[in-house]
């Protein structure tokens, strides 16, 4: 049988997305998409980090990403602010509108949870999730 690891996580990303642009447009959340999802899901577990630090934890490519925060500061989703003692390096941090989607998305993030995961054991789960943080690393080598 063939290995079909990275195309099942290739897949399971693609459905994943479909499923949360669906839910975001059935929900009335239209403040942010998907992909900024990846952004304002780090900002919300750490606010104030830099386009570095982002670009590290997302995934996504520095120039990407600029792009990325610059629309989402039109927004009004986040603001760039300088850090203290050195003015030429900038932390992201969530603006108020950046705040309050975290609210508006706690249903949607409850139920991709539980799609993502029927049929599951939590036992199941935490050793899948172990499993995923082992190829993730093995990546970052």
């Amino acid at each position: 049988m063939d290995k079909e690891g990275g195309y099942l996580i290739g897949r399971i990303h693609l459905e994943g997305n479909r499923l949360l642009n669906k839910l975001l447009q059935n929900h009335h959340v239209n403040s942010f998409t998907s992909e900024q999802g990846k952004i304002l899901y780090q900002l919300w577990k750490e606010d104030g980090l830099t386009l570095t630090e982002l670009a590290s934890r997302t995934g996504l490519a520095l120039n990407t990403l600029s792009k990325m925060v610059q629309t989402m500061e039109r927004q009004g989703l986040i603001e760039k602010q300088a850090i203290l003692g050195d003015k030429r390096r900038k932390q992201i941090i969530l603006a108020e509108l950046g705040r309050q989607a975290k609210e508006d998305s706690q249903e949607i993030s409850k139920i991709m949870i539980n799609q993502m995961y029927k049929g599951f054991s939590s036992k199941e789960i935490e050793v899948f999730e172990n499993q995923l943080r082992r190829i993730l690393k093995n990546f970052k080598k």
